[in-house]
């Protein structure tokens, strides 16, 4: 999941505050899978957030989420 924020300045009082606002959310479609291959099963694995920055006020937070795959054979 990709979620896009952006940058907004909230008043309160005399005092101007940075806050973040969500402004977009939609599922990542990656060409390439990342995992972890183990002998034996090794439990729940947590998911991973990556944050990165486009500009001064705009940043992305990407969710990616690991499951267990069922072998055959």
């Amino acid at each position: 999941m990709r979620e896009k924020f952006s940058l907004e300045y909230e008043e309160i009082g005399n005092e101007s505050k940075e806050k973040y606002k969500k402004v977009q959310q939609a599922p990542i479609k990656e060409k390439r899978v990342f995992g972890i291959l183990t002998a034996k099963q090794v439990g729940y694995i947590p998911n991973v957030q990556v944050c990165f920055t486009e500009d001064e006020e705009n940043f992305n937070r990407d969710t990616y989420a690991f499951k267990s795959m069922e072998t055959s054979g």
